[in-house]
């Protein structure tokens, strides 16, 4: 492990952590090991994200270390400032092309009203396999298993 100038310790890139994280992905709901990744891959201080995110820094202490759960606002707006800090003209597909759906899934998807196909996972509403989900827990759930997040999410599990 290695000190940080501000005292945290950053732990060796290995293989068993890639597939901790791997496991985490698999969950419906964000675990404090995989909040403090995205804070790392963000380049960011807990200070400094508890100043993005309007919480305070016990705040986000307490989320990474799991003595509180990871609210879904919290959750989704980790997420949008990953997506703002990478290339978000990187040539992917939209949701749509990619799972070929068909028009009348389309016409009813929020995705697809907001031409929001490249990152279909921060909103509400999207019909992924024709089928809205009622709440985020449902829906995140959902798209941790869609090659669309997981394409996204490449870049933190491949600095671990």
């Amino acid at each position: 492990m290695e000190v940080l100038p501000w005292g945290g310790v950053k732990a060796k890139k290995s293989e068993a952590n890639r597939k901790q994280v791997a496991v985490e992905a698999e969950g419906k709901i964000m675990k404090g090991k995989e909040f403090a990744k995205i804070r790392h891959h963000l380049d960011k201080t807990q200070s400094e994200l508890a100043r993005l995110m309007c919480v305070s820094i016990k705040g986000i202490q307490s989320f990474e270390q799991g003595w509180r759960k990871i609210p879904p606002h919290a959750e989704r707006d980790l997420l949008f400032l990953m997506y703002m800090k990478q290339d978000s003209n990187n040539g992917s597909k939209p949701c749509w092309e990619v799972k070929t759906c068909p028009a009348e899934w389309r016409e009813n998807c929020s995705a697809w009203e907001f031409q929001a196909g490249k990152y279909c996972w921060f909103i509400g509403g999207t019909c992924c396999d024709g089928q809205e989900k009622n709440s985020w827990k449902e829906k995140i759930g959902q798209c941790k298993q869609c090659e669309i997040y997981q394409a996204f999410m490449r870049p933190v599990l491949l600095e671990i």
